[in-house]
């Protein structure tokens, strides 16, 4: 790792001269891929950056799919790119419903490396007593595949994991992680979780950090140990690995570490045997002082269960990433989660911003700025051009500008721009179908509770738009820590919230009739993990899971799961004043 200290120095600087920095960066794209066919067909051969942001279009995935299939096919890295593409990324699958091919920009894991470095480097600064310790996290890959043309394809964290980059980066003396690289690399996501707790039980004294790329896997892999606990106990009881892990390179790096210690099982008894996961992380890890995982975007529904496992240790969301590229990093590692905003770093990627305005849907219309003319206050989608192929590039993700640091601007992520739900001319996308959740969850929580006397839990939700009734409908699923019967007055004002929540185009339609009664539909606790189960029996990444806020209409496996899950439906009882 980079000295500390010279890493922050250099983050400072940038964040003097964004400009200066973005002009080279888009320089140096223009100048190499002058040659590729898109350069040719848009008329970009020796174009400045006023002509490439005059002639260059702005894009979608679908303006370039056919050119990254032929790619993918066998044909030549430069109908898009003057870098060989010799890698594929595939994307998640959750944003959108489908995997998207990527390809893998030359120096990308180098990039990764300066982000992750960067963030740890942050966190120190905050956390100086992090040092010290151990750092458990749960970090997995998925099996690559082939493309027709031969190009290994695989998740990018599977890429990066794998890489020789990650390897130096693991082996540094300053990243002193709990599991060997053997259960990092395990493809087997059910073997790697146990190994990643098992390893993390052995070194619970000296754990100072924890963390997961994402929070919804991090809260699956602690949730592990409802089922796991007796058995990680009785391992580390007897010094002897169980009979589940049957990965050899996994087994036989667990094993080098595994000795025999009663007094540590004890302690993962006491703490385990009342069945509540409740502080967990505090009982089994008293050294821990942060957990290091993202909880912006759609991991933000998971910032309350984290507190739950964590009896509310800071929660620092460093990085801002996605397949396509690196972006930001967060300044202040310690804020608040709904506080959260990230610089761009100007030196990886150039950035454009399309003005959003959701209300008014003037964005059709509106010009892209660059990263030094966006205004406080304002909201954008993001617009990137990379040196792998994407040029000016939609990616979806609408930011507000919060601030800035110096002359850098501090982003915070509002929503996914695409549509979520919509019937007639009501569109309810991401922030406000969360808004609408949040609002009815916090009316419902207060005075109930589980069956053990603890406080109920929205785990996670989903979304759908029924078709198929007359009207057609919202309906929105909801998985809570416990399953709760509720009363039916009780769930139907539940319903009632969420559509009071939702925009005046929705409220005119339920008044019309052209929208029916919205519909919550309750899930037994554990649904969506069989979802995230499935994903990865399909060669999806553990890591890079998402839920879905909506379920699409062809996604009917997902749904078939979803719905073999609920146990209570209810309707609003009538519909919102418009």
């Amino acid at each position: 790792m980079e000295n500390e200290q010279l890493l922050l120095e250099k983050l400072e600087s940038s964040s003097w001269s964004p400009g200066e920095a973005q002009d080279k960066v888009l320089a140096e794209i223009l100048e190499k891929n002058a040659a590729t066919d898109y350069f040719n067909r848009h008329g970009l051969r020796a174009a400045t950056k006023e002509v490439f942001r005059q002639r260059a279009p702005v894009i979608e995935y679908e303006d370039i799919k056919d050119e990254i299939n032929r790619i993918a096919d066998g044909e030549a890295s430069t109908l898009l790119s003057a870098n060989p593409i010799t890698d594929m990324f595939t994307s998640s699958g959750t944003s959108g419903g489908a995997h998207k091919l990527f390809p893998k920009a030359e120096g990308h894991y180098a990039v990764s490396d300066y982000f992750f470095d960067l963030a740890t480097a942050l966190l120190n600064r905050d956390l100086p007593g992090l040092r010290t310790g151990k750092a458990l996290y749960f970090l997995y890959v998925r099996s690559g595949r082939k493309t027709p043309g031969g190009l290994p394809a695989y998740p990018a964290l599977t890429g990066y994991y794998n890489s020789p980059e990650f390897r130096n980066w693991l082996f540094d003396p300053s990243n002193d992680y709990t599991s060997p690289l053997e259960v990092i690399l395990c493809t087997d996501s059910v073997q790697a979780s146990y190994c990643h707790l098992l390893c993390g039980l052995i070194h619970a004294r000296d754990v100072t950090k924890l963390g997961c790329f994402f929070a919804s896997a991090l809260v699956r892999s602690i949730r592990c140990l409802e089922a796991w606990w007796q058995e990680l106990s009785r391992d580390i009881r007897t010094g002897t690995l169980s009979e589940r892990v049957v990965d050899p390179a996994c087994r036989e790096a667990v094993e080098k570490i595994l000795r025999p210690d009663p007094e540590l099982a004890n302690v993962i008894d006491e703490a385990c045997l009342s069945g509540s996961l409740k502080g967990i992380v505090r009982k089994l890890w008293p050294s821990a002082k942060a957990i290091d995982t993202v909880v912006t975007g759609a991991m933000e529904q998971y910032v309350g269960e984290v507190d739950y496992l964590t009896d509310g240790l800071p929660i620092a969301s460093m990085i801002y990433a996605s397949s396509e590229s690196f972006f930001g990093v967060n300044l202040k590692p310690l804020c608040d989660p709904s506080q959260i905003s990230y610089m761009f770093l100007p030196e990886t990627s150039y950035y454009e911003f399309l003005p959003v305005a959701r209300s008014e849907e003037k964005a059709s219309r509106e010009e892209p700025v660059e990263l030094v003319d966006v205004e406080q206050g304002h909201e954008y989608e993001l617009v990137i051009t990379t040196n792998a192929g994407l040029y000016r590039y939609r990616m979806g993700d609408v930011l507000r500008v919060e601030g800035f640091h110096n002359k850098a601007p501090l982003f915070s992520f509002v929503c996914r721009r695409n549509v979520l739900l919509s019937i007639d001319s009501d569109k309810t996308d991401e922030k406000e179908l969360q808004t609408a959740v949040m609002n009815a969850f916090a009316a419902l929580r207060n005075g109930v509770t589980s069956k053990e006397g603890e406080a109920i839990r929205l785990t996670d939700y989903t979304s759908y738009a029924d078709l198929s009734s007359n009207p057609p409908h919202y309906v929105i699923y909801w998985e809570l820590s416990s399953e709760l019967h509720l009363e039916p007055e009780k769930a139907g004002e539940c319903c009632y919230k969420m559509e009071e929540s939702l925009s005046v185009v929705y409220h005119r339609g339920r008044m019309e009739r052209s929208i029916g009664a919205l519909e919550l539909r309750l899930v037994t606790p554990g649904t969506f993990n069989r979802i995230a189960d499935d994903a990865a029996s399909r060669g999806g990444s553990v890591s890079q899971f998402k839920l879905p806020r909506c379920i699409k209409k062809n996604a009917t496996r997902m749904l078939e799961i979803v719905e073999s899950g609920v146990y209570q439906q209810y309707f609003s009882p009538r519909a919102p004043e418009y």
